[in-house]
């Protein structure tokens, strides 16, 4: 069974995305809140405007390790 893209389960896509969201809520760089995520079969899709390069790289790192997730996308944007 593929539990991450399923509706139910231990890696649901929706919870994948919820707590990835929650790590980026709680991490110290308060500015990861402007960014979105969305999962889709393990895979984690991270989307927003950061004002550099190293948040960008915070952002995927406070993501990588949730459970469920197979890769990360850092579609986010520097500006």
């Amino acid at each position: 069974m593929d539990f991450s893209t399923g509706s139910s389960g231990p890696f649901a896509s929706h919870e994948v995305a919820r707590d990835a969201i929650a790590r980026l809520r709680n991490n110290p760089y308060k500015v990861l809140t402007r960014v979105s995520c969305e999962c889709k079969q393990g895979v984690l899709y991270l989307r927003g405007r950061l004002f550099s390069f190293h948040e960008k790289q915070v952002a995927q790192d406070a993501v990588a390790a949730v459970r469920g997730v197979t890769r990360v996308v850092n579609d986010i944007e520097v500006y």
